[in-house]
């Protein structure tokens, strides 16, 4: 959990520092990110098991370049599941 704080305090720390405003909160890239520190997987691991060279995986991270269907993969390495949600006319989450 403390490496989770870590990461996204460092974020935070970087836009402050730079002046920028993030365009939401936590994007499906850091999500992904706080699974493998809860799933304790490191970026080797999960390029091992979805067929991958680590350097490749790394560079989607850096650039936040992921189809949906990489995201469901990597999810699944993770033994996780992905759920996207938008749903309204009233039944709200967005």
């Amino acid at each position: 959990m403390l490496d989770i704080i870590r990461y996204l305090m460092l974020k935070w720390a970087y836009f402050i520092k730079e002046g920028v405003r993030p365009k939401a909160m936590i994007n499906l890239t850091e999500k992904l990110r706080i699974a493998m520190i809860k799933q304790e997987v490191n970026q080797t691991t999960l390029a091992t098991r979805t067929g991958q060279k680590q350097s490749n995986l790394s560079q989607k991270f850096i650039t936040n370049n992921f189809k949906l269907s990489e995201y469901a993969k990597l999810v699944e390495a993770l033994g996780c599941t992905l759920e996207i949600n938008i749903v309204l006319p009233s039944g709200e989450k967005v």
